[in-house]
């Protein structure tokens, strides 16, 4: 049952700590870290991700809009890419990721693009929630060696062995 009313819209520079904390969330629940991006590290997330559209999910009955969910997107003349997708945990399974999805399958249908998004092999729960969206997995790959953006190459407890699916969705 989603949540209602609600706005889809794009998150402004002074809803990004409300990002932040949901980010915060989702990345620790699917790698297990403890590693956070900080209040003062919000530049340089914002930084590191230039270029990106984030599209948030808004709880809109409260006095100020909450932000329960968002979708980090890149967009070329072909396809949107889905780069990030959070939902703040109290509301999982209420319909904010799927209404997120929604939105962007709309939006890449009226502009005759496909979705793509990338989705570590390990995250079960998303790769199960993307296909029964609609998307095909269609390769994947292996990266020896990754470092995530926020983490140090010198610490070897920071390189990982990352094995995403490539998946995409099509009208």
């Amino acid at each position: 049952m989603a949540l209602d009313p609600v706005e889809i819209r794009r998150i402004d520079d002074l809803e990004l700590d409300q990002m932040r904390i949901i980010w915060n969330q989702h990345y620790e629940s699917i790698t297990s870290s403890k590693k956070q991006v900080t209040a003062e590290g919000l530049e340089g997330f914002r930084t590191a991700n230039e270029g990106r559209e984030y599209l948030g999910y808004f709880d809109i009955r409260r006095s100020a809009q909450y932000l329960l969910g968002f979708a980090s997107i890149e967009t070329d003349e072909n396809r949107i890419f889905v780069s990030q997708m959070a939902v703040f945990e109290d509301v999982t399974r209420k319909g904010v990721g799927s209404a997120l999805l929604r939105h962007l399958q709309r939006m890449a249908d009226a502009e005759g693009k496909y979705l793509q998004l990338h989705v570590q092999v390990t995250n079960v729960t998303a790769v199960n929630f993307f296909l029964e969206h609609g998307f095909a997995i269609k390769d994947y790959s292996v990266e020896e060696g990754y470092v995530p953006e926020d983490y140090d190459a010198s610490r070897k407890e920071d390189v990982i062995r990352l094995v995403e699916y490539r998946m995409e969705w099509r009208e």
